[in-house]
């Protein structure tokens, strides 16, 4: 098994051209261009993260690959309101490799739950906590349960949990 692979990913979140997406935290935007590409023409995805620089390196790498349905958003999606995306907007928000990151992941999640459309879906992709030897920290991981049970206190339910790599859980929960 494979680090983590995108790809297959994308295939666990069984998308239709032209939703409109939201990439919480998306960095340089490897899923980013991916769910661009899955939902393009029609399609919208919005890619938001608290750093610029990575914002500039996502436009410049849609823009290469001829993707015009790419925003970025310079946002703090610990933040109500932080997305700056309409209530009940969105078809999808993936949040890949950032909770483990955050103090706040309820915050993060809420956010999400307000700009999903309510058939919306959430997809989450974390480190494992026995993921020995990459990535982050151990204290910082957080399990899929742990998720699920943050989650389901918003109100979100589980659809489905899928193997995501080697190092990597996956979910997909529903507003």
């Amino acid at each position: 098994m494979e680090f983590i692979h995108p790809e297959e990913i994308i295939k666990e979140l069984n998308l239709k051209p032209g939703i409109k997406i939201a990439d919480f935290g998306s960095g340089s935007g490897v899923f980013t261009i991916l769910l661009a590409k899955a939902i393009a023409p029609e399609g919208k995805i919005y890619a938001l993260d608290v750093l610029k620089e990575t914002l500039d390196v996502i436009q410049t790498k849609a823009k290469s690959e001829g993707l015009f349905n790419v925003e970025t958003i310079w946002a703090n999606l610990e933040a109500k309101g932080g997305s700056k995306l309409p209530d009940d907007s969105q078809d999808l928000v993936m949040i890949a490799n950032v909770l483990f990151q955050s103090t706040m992941k309820s915050n993060i999640l809420s956010e999400a739950k307000r700009i999903l459309s309510p058939a919306g879906k959430l997809a989450v992709i974390d480190w494992r906590p026995d993921a020995k030897g990459v990535g982050p920290e151990e204290g910082y991981r957080l399990s899929p349960q742990e998720c699920v049970k943050i989650a389901s206190e918003l109100g979100f339910k589980l659809d489905k949990e899928f193997v995501a790599g080697a190092y990597h859980w996956g979910l997909i929960l529903t507003k």
